[in-house]
C-alpha cells in the first residue's frame, strides 16, 4: 500500500511532499508518546 500511495503522491507533487510524508509518522509517534 505504501508504495502505491507514495507513487501517486510523488506523481502529484515534488519530492518535498514525500519528505513531509516521511516525517508525518514520526511526528504522530511523538504526539502519541506525549499524550497517550
Amino acid at each position: 500500500m505504501w508504495r502505491s500511495q507514495r507513487s501517486s503522491i510523488e506523481a502529484r507533487r515534488p519530492s518535498v511532499t514525500s519528505l513531509k510524508t516521511r516525517r508525518a509518522p514520526i511526528v504522530v509517534h511523538e504526539l502519541e508518546d506525549r499524550n497517550p
